[in-house]
């Protein structure tokens, strides 16, 4: 096989690598041309796929190797479902190592809760240009960052337009810019007013600032763990002059909305904006005539 003509073992190399990049490691190990075969630029150019089940005999040792040896890649996506402790240590090595004549555009993660803050730190040290985020643990919805400091970096993505980070409290983004986010995913917590002040006004004043975060924001996803920030998710209808605005919203919560949201409450509050003719409650279709 070694004496195949290079161009043909890198397009092997390419239908290996098609679904998951770590079904390179067996190769890479074999010897060393194929080690450097592997570092070629061509092989890590455009889409990155990498899942390391952790049911799968691969690893990621000899990869950091052929990688080390490489002097750029090129990629323009990065997509990860990561299990192995060794994976944000890899994830850091792709990043480093991407050239900066081509931006990468699109990071999407998959990852145990444990490994977050790690990946966190990893993103807040790598400028970049990117148009898409997301970081979840499919295990754990759920799960909420402790620290907001965890996301600063988030403030100076100017093309970022999607995010997908159900574990972030969509109050730590207040009072920042994202001027082009149109897709978001975030985790709602309640909404406490301080003393002295309404809490229906403090509601209001959340959604109001919210908007002028996020001026172009057309879907959003909210994750609610605590039934009390229902009343919050409630109070987004009742601001008749933050609409029209989204085109979807929906909510994930661990119990039934049903329970602390009154079906005629939420068709009065929506009954409120402009141009509205159809709401999807999730247990009813109602269509409205105004």
């Amino acid at each position: 096989m070694l004496r195949l003509p290079t161009e043909v073992l890198l397009s092997i190399l390419h239908l290996v690598k098609q679904d998951n990049h770590l079904d390179l490691s067996s190769i890479a190990s074999t010897c060393r041309h194929f080690q450097a075969l592997v570092a070629d630029i061509s092989v890590w150019a455009g889409a990155i796929k990498i899942d390391d089940n952790p049911y799968s005999p691969y690893s990621y040792t000899t990869l950091v190797k052929a990688l080390d040896s490489a002097d750029l890649i090129r990629t323009s996506q990065i997509a990860m479902a990561l299990s192995d402790k060794h994976g944000p240590q890899f994830l850091n090595l792709l990043l480093s190592k991407q050239a900066h004549q081509t931006p990468l555009k699109s990071v999407l993660l998959y990852a145990p809760a444990a490994q977050h803050s790690q990946i966190l730190q990893i993103f807040a040290n790598k400028p970049t240009a990117w148009q898409e985020c997301g970081l979840r643990d499919p295990e754990n919805p759920f799960y909420v960052l402790d620290r907001p400091e965890k996301i600063n970096w988030l403030k100076g993505l100017p093309y970022l337009h999607s995010l997908d980070l159900p574990a972030c409290p969509a109050h730590w983004l207040l009072g920042s810019s994202f001027p082009n986010v149109h897709t978001l995913t975030a985790a709602l917590l309640p909404w406490k007013a301080h003393l002295n002040e309404d809490p229906r006004e403090r509601q209001q004043a959340f959604w109001t600032e919210f908007r002028a975060s996020f001026p172009k924001l057309s879907n959003l996803t909210l994750y609610i763990a605590d039934p009390k920030a229902f009343s919050l998710f409630v109070a987004m209808f009742s601001n008749a002059r933050s609409f029209p605005w989204l085109e979807s919203v929906t909510v994930v919560g661990l119990e039934d909305p049903k329970q602390y949201i009154e079906h005629q409450t939420l068709i009065d509050s929506l009954m409120r904006l402009e141009g509205l003719a159809r709401i999807n409650a999730g247990w009813d279709l109602v269509a409205l005539h105004k």
